[in-house]
């Protein structure tokens, strides 16, 4: 009896907690910095800033610019802040938008039917730069507007 008592208790011990479920098992917790928030991540063997940013969805050099200890090279055991919006922090009335490859700041406004300089506005942006995967706040319209394609008529025989 003792011994499957014994068993219950190591196999509890084994199972994760809820908390662990919330903070991935790559990540070490969550930081704010000046408004800002980031995940700490702790760099495993053979991961490179690529995967890292494919993991978060961040641009490489989001990360790079957000960690000065990265200009000398990715470590082993390394903590490095990768950042990320909260929902809270989106405005009501607002959605998120990942930049996908060959997207401008012209076009994704165009898209939304805002202008750049709202954009550029609602984001803090400084230039018309931008990454593959990075985040955009759009303020103020609910989905993209789809462009209308004209629809091909067929001829009708008489």
């Amino acid at each position: 009896m003792k011994c499957w008592i014994l068993i219950i208790g190591i196999i509890g011990f084994a199972v994760p907690s809820k908390g662990a479920l919330l903070v991935g098992s790559d990540s070490v917790g969550i930081e704010k910095i000046g408004g800002k928030s980031y995940i700490i991540h702790q760099v495993d063997p053979q991961e490179t800033l690529f995967g890292i940013s494919r993991r978060y969805n961040t641009p490489v050099n989001e990360l790079v610019q957000n960690n000065d200890s990265l200009k000398d090279g990715l470590k082993i055991g390394q903590r490095i802040r990768v950042p990320y919006i909260e929902p809270k922090m989106i405005p009501e009335g607002a959605q998120v938008h990942h930049v996908t490859p060959g997207e401008t700041l012209f076009s994704i406004a165009k898209s939304y039917n805002i202008s750049m300089d709202k954009l550029m506005e609602a984001n803090a942006l400084k230039g018309t730069d931008l990454s593959v995967g990075q985040a955009l706040i759009i303020e103020g319209v609910k989905e993209p507007v789809k462009p209308v394609v004209a629809k091909k008529w067929k001829k009708q025989s008489l």
